[in-house]
């Protein structure tokens, strides 16, 4: 199982605006901020008439079957580097500077937070509900839904939710939570 989900919060919302206003309170009281790492394209926009079915997978997480529409990851501002930016920390690393007591890049790279937010839209598909079936039974009913939806999309009942996960505050490091005291210097 992944590590990720045992120090995590999952919140469910049905529209993407409740999505933002959530992620807009969560940082205010949290004093962090979180920035678009990566993204699905068109996400919190999907479309089934405009989505090409026959391509997107089916799945049974309960008696109800659920599609994934798009996912989107957003890292907190003190994220661990990536990509480009970690080859180039990882060259300026190597190099030596002086040391009249400044803390070198080096140094403030391993403070760095590897706290992420997922969001994932799903498509549910209320009116094909089963109750303890077979592998045989569930593809069947996949195919319907796709087949019902090919014919016409509107004539199908769904449910788009977002399912927001928020890491644990333990697992912000290097950084500050909650309410930062101000200094006041004289």
């Amino acid at each position: 199982m992944d590590e990720r989900f045992n120090s995590s919060e999952v919140h469910v919302f049905r529209t993407y605006e409740e999505v933002e206003s959530f992620m807009n309170v969560y940082e205010t009281t949290n004093c962090v901020a979180f920035s678009n790492s990566k993204s699905s394209k068109g996400f919190g926009n999907f479309d089934l008439k405009d989505c090409d079915i026959w391509k997107k997978m089916i799945y049974w997480p309960d008696d109800v079957p659920v599609m994934m529409c798009g996912s989107k990851m957003l890292q907190c501002r003190h994220r661990i580097p990536c990509g480009k930016e970690s080859k180039r920390l990882s060259t300026i690393r190597e190099h030596t500077y002086g040391t009249r007591g400044h803390a070198t890049i080096a140094d403030l790279r391993d403070d760095r937070c590897p706290a992420k937010i997922y969001i994932k839209e799903v498509l549910k598909f209320p009116d094909f509900r089963a109750h303890n079936i077979t592998r045989s039974h569930k593809e069947k009913i996949n195919k319907q839904i796709k087949d019902a939806v090919t014919q016409d999309s509107n004539s199908v009942t769904v449910n788009k939710v977002f399912f927001c996960e928020i890491p644990h505050k333990d697992t912000h490091v290097g950084h500050s939570l909650g309410n930062v005291s101000t200094s006041v210097t004289k």
